[in-house]
């Protein structure tokens, strides 16, 4: 059976049909980064705000204490990083690692304990 409509009426629909696509996309791109700029704009100007009211030796006091922080949480994530290397092997014998774990596997089921 033939084709009801003339071929040039099919391209039209299509291009009809993505021109509105890409209206849509772009009209709520635009809706979505606007808005977001809005919120980024007033969240700075808070923070600069907040920046003015205190003086500049308690914002460094805060900046070596809260840098102290993060430098112990840091060095307690190490030696839990090491602790943790020694437990999985580095090398990369993932079938033995494999068979280790199935095979504790299968005696704690059986309740096999050697």
């Amino acid at each position: 059976m033939a084709n009801p409509l003339p071929r040039h009426v099919v391209i039209m629909q299509v291009s009809a049909g993505l021109a509105i696509t890409v209206v849509l996309v772009v009209v709520g791109v635009y809706v979505r980064f606007a808005s977001g700029e809005n919120k980024n704009v007033t969240r700075w100007t808070k923070q600069s705000d907040c920046g003015r009211s205190s003086t500049g030796s308690d914002t460094v006091a805060g900046l070596r204490q809260r840098y102290s922080e993060l430098k112990s949480q840091m060095d307690a994530l190490n030696k839990q990083l090491d602790t943790l290397k020694t437990i999985v092997p580095e090398e990369k014998e993932t079938d033995e690692f494999i068979r280790l774990v199935q095979g504790a596997q299968r005696r704690r089921m059986c309740n096999c304990d050697d």
